[in-house]
């Protein structure tokens, strides 16, 4: 798949979704670099990770410009290389690495946000709600918005739907 096309399907993810659930909190474009990780090189997934951060940041005024960027490219940086461990055409691998990547990006961002704009009170309750269950919606988010529709198109279900007939 295109990734130029799975940025802008993020991105109208990202205005459609945050418009009905403002508050959400997810990563939009986690599924978008999970699926680069498998279809393009280290840098070329570095990239992508600063555009889809600054994207992000073009819409967050809670941090400073660069924030997100840097924190999705440094997820890129460590995640990465686990791209081996999971098979890319397993209908479970999208939502399992963007729980990892949601995981990964968290911790990141908060230590990010603990040294550059103010420390993060932890707590079991952010522990719980932000390491488990922020994570866990965005698996859910992958699974839905990207991975069943991935399958099912894949499977030609989809021109079947639009032609009536294989």
């Amino acid at each position: 798949m295109n990734t130029i096309f799975l940025y802008f399907y993020s991105l109208s993810l990202l205005f459609i979704l945050s418009s009905f659930f403002p508050n959400s909190g997810l990563f939009y474009f986690a599924p978008m670099m999970i699926l680069s990780f498998y279809k393009l090189s280290l840098p070329a997934c570095l990239w992508w990770g600063l555009v889809c951060g600054l994207t992000i940041d073009f819409f967050a005024s809670e941090t400073k410009l660069g924030f997100y960027a840097l924190n999705y490219c440094l997820a890129t940086l460590i995640l990465y290389r686990y791209k081996y461990q999971f098979f890319e055409d397993s209908l479970s691998t999208l939502p399992i690495m963007t729980f990892i990547f949601g995981f990964c990006t968290t911790l990141i961002s908060t230590i990010l946000y603990s040294v550059v704009i103010t420390p993060i009170p932890l707590s079991l309750k952010w522990v719980y709600h932000d390491l488990l269950w922020m994570p866990i919606s965005d698996a859910i988010y992958a699974a839905m918005a990207f991975a069943f529709p991935l399958q099912w198109i894949k499977q030609k279900r989809y021109f079947t739907f639009l032609f009536g007939r294989r």
